[in-house]
């Protein structure tokens, strides 16, 4: 009897510690799917033998009830998901992963009601169907966690802008290692102006890292302004709980490395870096495979010093005007809890306008916002417009915008450049590159009797100084500068205890470009003796100018695209003038030996499309830089290329011009500041003119030739000297030539073509003289580096190209035929079935809208692999036998 009693009480206590343990299993699964504790519950077997015992319907409801616990759960993170994408896309298409997480669970959520049905369906269980249930629930609850974990963080992206996606899914392609190790990527630099979102953007990506589990960790360092190795070493030791000791930075760089090392797979995030960091003193090892680096900064030539390669920059703009994005931010930030707001309509414009003022930038739209929240009526919006536009920002903007923005301007250690960014600000935005550098030049910003050469170096080297700290940004041609940026300035300027215009006592500079309402300027400019600056551009209806001979400081002086008919009186007097500009005045006729041989310190004149000057008027001109204009008569050209240009102390960069100016019905070709500046000009151009004798300079680079009625053959009088470093022909309009080349004068003896441009010639026949078609061929000639040849509107040629010419084209690489209503066949056909036509190193043909063609070549043609064919509106002509090959 007592051993039965003691045998009873031994399974009793058996049977309760296998209720603790499964207990505790249970536990543990439903915490992590958010169910509560088991502690304190009834017990999951209850007080039965460890036999078959049935499983009591108390038992069974408490497991329905847990599971009742998880799904309400994910009813309710399925509400969550529903209502974040109805607020933040504000009724847009939801992202496909959103789809695809919100189906999965979904099936979660069925497979869950699932297992409960199956609880209420059957009332007892044996020990056998506990186990099974049991594993069931836990497969169930791992897969729950799983999901979740692989939950996507943002819902929505738009909000940020439409290049933020674009953004988030390269930085991921260039963090991927799947790729062969010489391609691999080590280091990600996000750049840009300051509050636009590069910090935002990194923490995007240290979430998203993290939810695709790629690595296997992300460090996140904020990397302070005024950061040292030391102090750098100890942010990272701390991030992955390693103890350094001592002050010796190379042996704490040591133990820093081989932590990192060991962990492998980790991306290292440094934020907000203002200056280059050596990663190797730090300890960052790179060369590791695994570890990555994405860098933050506004200082793009910070990245490149630290060997982050162009292709793996991600710039970060603020929004553009011509999209919504910055409204939609606006919106969003000005209401509630994710709700975008709805203005009043008469409060609606307004708004805008104070936003125009944030300029696309996020952090200025996202502190205005705030700023403006529960403001409905509209004198409070009027009152914001009128301050923003009057520099009174309020503490806000002041301190939390402006600050922001001037630690770019802080961080520029150079006063001069200072000096250069605040006066840039006074100036028109959107001003071309080499015009804000005139304006620096004639601010005295660079000082010194220097070459202007040097002068617009050093000027680019400055303008890339701004663009590189986020003060300046380059667009097509034009640098700008941002609107917050630039009254981040003007309060620089406002706020200077010593006036920024205290050396100021005289206007020096004076600029009245694109005045359409003025006519004649008014004699008092007589009196502006310390004037060293005059900019007449695009005056277009401006007449009359009064004499400039008492400004005898004036060391640049613009006239451009005006009505005036004779240049200013006096101008002989100004013997210090550096920079003359009196181009695109079609009226301007100038006098030779007038004014100009008295200019000796001239470094850049430009006539450009003024009447033609002598030789006399320039050869005194020893510094003279960059050049355009035209001269009087053959003998005047050619004395100017034979006693200067061809001396060795000519201008560097030059656009010489000539034609007959009796004829005022020609155009007359003008070449921009723009080109000249970029002193790599070596141009002439030669209109219709009855002299056909011309000396070229040896080192032309650029020869054009448009609308000259006179030349029956191109190279006859372009013979008297041999260039040997042109590089580029054009020849367009000339209704008498019959050919180009006859391979036998100076000039066809040029190896250094490259580019070759026909257009408009009605009567050529061929490229080369008929009696010299069947010349022996050869691979040198004037053919033999040409690289680009287009032929366009050339009605009299049937025959492109002679078997004597294929062999030097063996440099060519595009070949582009178009509109030539005669032309039968573009290779010769003496090649027969059984030729091979061999061109290395073509690789596109065009060959559009020649009705009579015949055939390419008769021939086989031999390209390398990825040539391109392009036969357009050719309909006689029949598809030429190409052969691939590896050359």
């Amino acid at each position: 009897m007592l051993l039965a009693k003691a045998l009873s009480i031994l399974c009793k206590l058996c049977y309760s510690m296998i209720n603790i343990i499964v207990r505790r299993k249970v536990e543990e699964m439903t915490d992590n799917v958010g169910g509560g504790s088991l502690t304190g519950s009834t017990s999951l077997l209850g007080d039965h033998e460890a036999g078959n015992g049935p499983l009591t319907t108390l038992q069974s409801k408490f497991l329905q009830s847990k599971l009742d616990v998880i799904i309400s759960d994910l009813k309710s993170k399925e509400e969550d998901i529903h209502t974040r994408q109805q607020l933040e896309s504000r009724g847009k298409k939801r992202k496909r992963e959103v789809d695809d997480w919100l189906y999965r669970l979904q099936c979660i959520k069925q497979r869950a009601i699932d297992i409960k049905n199956s609880l209420n369906q059957f009332g007892c269980f044996n020990v056998q169907e506990i186990r099974e249930k049991y594993l069931q629930i836990q497969w169930f609850t791992k897969e729950v966690r799983e999901h979740e974990e692989q939950k996507p963080s943002v819902v929505s992206n738009e909000f940020v802008g439409r290049e933020f996606g674009k953004n988030v899914t390269k930085i991921l392609e260039l963090l991927e290692d799947d790729i062969p190790e010489d391609d691999r990527v080590l280091i990600v630099g996000i750049y840009g102006v300051g509050g636009v979102g590069k910090t935002f953007l990194a923490t995007y990506m240290q979430s998203e890292i993290k939810r695709k589990k790629t690595f296997k960790d992300v460090l996140w360092v904020t990397v302070s302004h005024d950061f040292t190795i030391f102090k750098l070493q100890q942010q990272i030791a701390e991030i992955i709980k390693v103890k350094l000791y001592g002050d010796d930075e190379r042996k704490r760089a040591m133990v820093l490395a081989s932590e990192l090392e060991k962990r492998e797979k980790i991306v290292l995030i440094l934020d907000d870096v203002w200056k280059y960091i050596d990663l190797e003193k730090v300890g960052i090892p790179l060369v590791v495979k695994g570890i990555k680096l994405i860098v933050t900064s506004r200082l793009k030539h910070v990245l490149e010093q630290m060997d982050c390669q162009p292709l793996n920059m991600i710039s970060v703009s603020p929004f553009p005007e011509k999209f919504d994005e910055a409204w939609e931010l606006f919106l969003l930030k000005h209401g509630h809890r994710g709700t975008p707001s709805t203005l009043p309509p008469e409060v609606e414009n307004i708004a805008g306008d104070v936003l125009m003022e944030c300029d696309g930038l996020p952090l200025g739209i996202s502190v205005i916002a705030r700023i403006m929240k529960g403001k409905t009526d509209i004198y409070w919006w009027r009152h914001t417009l009128n301050k923003l536009d009057t520099l009174e920002m309020g503490v806000e903007m002041q301190e939390e915008v402006l600050s922001v923005l001037r630690r770019s301007y802080d961080n520029l250690s150079e006063k001069n450049v200072q000096k250069c960014f605040l006066y840039s600000t006074l100036l028109p935005n959107d001003l071309r590159r080499d015009d804000l550098i005139m304006k620096l030049v004639d601010r005295g910003f660079f000082n010194g009797k220097r070459r202007l050469k040097e002068i617009f170096d050093e000027g680019n080297v400055m303008v890339d100084k701004l663009i590189n700290h986020s003060l300046l940004s380059a667009g097509y041609l034009i640098v700008k500068m941002h609107g917050l940026v630039r009254k981040m300035a003007w309060n620089i300027l406002k706020e200077s205890d010593r006036c920024f215009f205290s050396h100021m006592n005289a206007l020096t500079t004076l600029d009245l470009s694109k005045n359409e309402k003025l006519t004649c300027m008014p004699h008092s400019l007589c009196n502006l003796r310390s004037l060293t600056s005059l900019t007449l551009n695009e005056c277009s209806k401006l007449e009359y100018i009064p004499p400039l001979g008492e400004l005898q400081s004036l060391l640049r002086l613009q006239i451009s695209g005006c009505s005036i008919q004779a240049a200013p009186e006096g101008l002989e007097n100004l013997i210090n003038l550096e920079w003359l500009d009196l181009s695109l005045n079609p009226k301007l006729k100038l006098v030779p030996g007038s004014f100009l041989p008295s200019l000796t310190n001239i470094q850049y004149l430009n006539l450009g499309s003024c009447s033609g000057i002598s030789v006399e008027d320039v050869e005194g001109m020893t510094i003279l830089e960059c050049f355009s204009g035209t001269f009087v008569g053959q003998d005047n050209l050619n004395r100017y290329v034979r006693e200067t240009l061809d001396s060795g102390y000519g201008p560097q960069t030059y656009f010489i011009y000539y034609q007959d100016w009796n004829d005022e019905g020609h155009r007359k070709p003008f070449v921009s500041s723009k080109t000249l500046l970029k002193f790599d000009c070596q141009t002439i151009h030669i209109g219709d003119c009855k002299e056909l004798s011309y000396v070229l300079p040896r080192e032309l680079a650029i020869l054009s030739v448009e609308d000259n009625h006179q030349l029956e053959c191109f190279c006859a009088p372009l013979s008297s000297n041999r260039p040997q470093h042109l590089t580029k022909i054009s020849v367009s309009g000339c209704t008498n030539l019959k050919s180009l080349f006859c391979l036998s004068c100076s000039l066809c003896a040029n190896e250094s073509l490259q580019y070759l441009s026909l257009y408009d010639l009605e009567s050529l026949t061929a490229i080369c003289k008929e009696d010299i078609a069947n010349l022996m061929p050869s691979r040198r000639g004037i053919f033999s580096y040409l690289k680009h040849f287009d032929i366009y509107h050339c009605h009299g040629i049937k025959t492109l190209l002679t078997p004597s010419l294929v062999p030097q084209l063996q440099n060519l690489k595009l070949l582009s035929v178009s509109y030539c209503d005669s032309m039968e066949q573009i290779f010769a056909e003496s090649y027969d079935d059984g030729i091979k036509i061999t061109l290395p190193k073509l690789t596109t043909l065009k060959v559009r809208n020649l009705p009579q063609l015949k055939m390419v070549c008769k021939g086989i043609l031999v390209c390398k692999s990825g040539f391109k064919l392009d036969i357009i509106d050719c309909p006689n002509s029949c598809q030429p036998r190409i052969e691939y090959v590896a050359l």
